[in-house]
């Protein structure tokens, strides 16, 4: 989209973990450096703890990164397993398969942690999103710690979650697998300066600078993120594509303020007028030459979305009236009873018959609707329209129309009698246009 428009040859600001563009700050250096050397010193347990969004598995996938050719990892990034089926999830992520009784699959594993450990490595089961692993599961994985040499642990267990992980561990029934926790490492928000070194390095992987973003655009996106590299990720892309649709080279604060309206997600302020309220951009943000024309450009948008509703609605509407299927029941006239006889003036020329009350395939029927009709109101007949298509019009004098009894005539028994303003093709051909028709076609 944006790339070549800023010189990117990649997306710097990706939704999904790259080794590539992890950035180790000093915090996540040191939490990558924990975990791995807890690995590596067989402590059997690890626990990292942080706030969604501020790059736990990117210091899980540098932690694997570091183990290469010193360890087998199962990784396991979503917990939807239980305490029957942990072992068994374990195991196929080593590329093991399982076996049909639970005892048969201790005895693989187990097997297997002894081959590794003669090969001199070990084994690591890391579990990503352990927040949501309730007490049964964490008792089951840390049975599986007591796979152990006199000297060492034969696997080592990493869990990775948010901050009601700590939560639940220390629950009293959880006092065993919190007391076997030898190492813990906790992530917090991002600095300002942390914020600008991180979208540096972004930038650079992709061949750019962070000269593509204003002075006061970097310090909008690090208020607005509260340093969570997740909500950086976010902001930068849209702040990106705003200016991209402008064909701005930089993003200014002006992109930034308007990718954080798009982002709002505050609940909105609906009144009985169905006001919509839209945070103001405060002035400090705003330019002439980018708030008219943005304005302006949501103005035009709108403008096409409601044309081309009309249009819509207006080819729908002439297609039900040119190509509504016959039924093979005549319409009752209860509801048309029920308007006042508007007795039809003496020589009622032909033009005046405009007011179509039903359409029919068989003559017969369309005269015994034009007997009825005209025993009411004085005056009907039947045409064919148009000429040669087979389809007899009952009309009425228009005069019934000026005098006010088409609105009247409703729904009533088995029938929706409806009032269609829409002209019928080919009316021209006999007559004026049919400017107000009640009913569909019958046979």
């Amino acid at each position: 989209m944006y790339h070549a428009h800023f010189g990117f040859r990649e997306e710097p600001f990706g939704a999904t973990p790259d080794r590539r563009f992890f950035f180790e700050t000093a915090q996540h250096r040191e939490a990558a450096a924990t975990l791995s050397y807890a690995i590596q010193q067989r402590r059997g347990f690890a626990l990292l703890v942080g706030r969604p969004g501020l790059g736990k598995t990117s210091v899980l996938m540098r932690v694997v990164q570091l183990l290469e050719g010193k360890a087998e990892v199962a990784y396991l990034p979503y917990p939807y397993f239980d305490r029957s089926n942990v072992l068994e999830s374990i195991l196929m992520s080593l590329g093991i398969e399982p076996a049909a009784a639970p005892a048969q699959n201790h005895r693989l594993f187990y097997e297997y942690l002894q081959e590794k450990h003669r090969a001199g490595k070990t084994c690591v089961v890391i579990f990503d999103e352990a927040q949501d692993l309730n007490r049964d599961t964490l008792e089951a994985i840390r049975m599986l710690s007591n796979f152990e040499t006199m000297a060492e642990k034969l696997v080592q267990i990493v869990l990775a979650g948010q901050p009601g992980l700590t939560g639940t561990l220390n629950r009293p029934d959880c006092e065993q697998i919190r007391q076997r926790m030898n190492v813990v490492a906790r992530l917090q928000k991002l600095s300002p300066e942390e914020v600008r070194d991180y979208m540096a390095h972004r930038l650079e992987t992709v061949g750019a600078s962070l000269s593509v973003f204003s002075r006061e655009a970097l310090e909008q996106i690090a208020n607005a993120s509260d340093g969570v590299p997740r909500n950086i990720n976010t902001l930068c892309f849209n702040s990106l594509s705003v200016a991209y649709a402008l064909n701005h080279r930089q993003v200014a604060c002006e992109e930034v303020a308007e990718a954080r309206r798009d982002l709002d997600l505050t609940p909105l302020d609906l009144t009985l007028d169905v006001v919509v309220k839209t945070p103001a951009v405060p002035p400090s943000v705003q330019s002439p030459d980018y708030t008219p024309a943005f304005k302006q450009a949501r103005r035009s948008f709108r403008s096409v979305c409601i044309a081309g509703g009309v249009a819509v609605s207006a080819a729908a509407l002439l297609f039900q009236t040119l190509f509504a299927q016959p039924v093979d029941t005549i319409p009752t006239t209860s509801a048309i009873s029920r308007a006042p006889v508007v007795p039809a003036p003496a020589g009622v020329p032909p033009a005046e018959f405009s007011l179509q009350v039903g359409a029919f395939r068989n003559r017969e029927n369309a005269e015994r609707l034009r007997s009825e009709m005209e025993s009411r109101y004085g005056a009907a007949r039947i045409v064919q329209r148009p000429e040669g298509s087979g389809l007899w019009r009952v009309l009425l004098s228009s005069k019934v129309m000026k005098q006010g009894s088409c609105g009247q005539i409703q729904e009533s028994g088995e029938h929706a009698l409806s009032v269609d303003q829409a002209p019928f093709e080919g009316s021209r051909q006999d007559g004026p246009d049919v400017s107000c028709q009640i009913g569909s076609i019958h046979e």
